[in-house]
């Protein structure tokens, strides 16, 4: 016995879930509208509710009403989802382009930042290298003179140099004196 009713129950709850009878009820309240208002929410005797209820009800708005806008809005229901759908297209392809676009000008500034960065270590390393044949040819110059005497006073200065500690914003500073002559 409880099994059929809890059967019956689970179909019924079913049933009741599908569109058409919500849409069904969302007609009826829309077309007696004001007689439910009255009949619930009016301070006068029962009788005179039910009367008033009666008086502004017909088959039409209780019953065909709500069956045929319930049907209508049952079918028209995936056109107006098509519709819209159509209709949200171009916003949401508009979007797609502008986030694209975005990303895009991303990628492109960060090539940009990567290239001057890379720009500007090829201009350190190049300071470094002339500074380094520099040197070099300052030696070989140095050797020529005296014998190598004065090249071996410049090894002693330059090992004295290297000796003291720069510290990162000296070197920094170094740099960038060289790059800016």
């Amino acid at each position: 016995m409880f099994d059929f009713l809890k059967e019956f129950l689970q179909v019924s709850h079913s049933r009741i879930k599908t569109p058409i009878y919500g849409l069904i009820g969302f007609v009826f309240v829309l077309l007696n509208w004001q007689p439910i208002f009255y009949l619930f929410f009016e301070d006068v005797s029962v009788a005179d509710r039910l009367a008033f209820f009666n008086d502004h009800t017909t088959k039409d708005t209780l019953v065909f009403g709500p069956l045929v806008g319930g049907l209508v809005l049952v079918l028209i229901g995936p056109w107006i989802a098509v519709v819209l759908a159509w209709a949200m297209k171009i916003p949401v392809r508009l979007l797609q382009f502008m986030n694209e676009e975005k990303n895009q000008k991303k990628r492109i500034h960060g090539l940009q930042l990567k290239a001057d960065e890379d720009e500007v270590n090829a201009r350190i390393q190049g300071v470094f290298e002339r500074r380094k044949i520099d040197e070099a040819k300052r030696l070989e110059e140095a050797k020529a003179i005296d014998g190598g005497d004065v090249a071996e006073e410049i090894i002693k200065t330059r090992n004295d140099i290297a000796e003291i500690e720069y510290s990162p914003a000296d070197k920094a500073k170094s740099v960038l004196e060289t790059l800016t002559r």
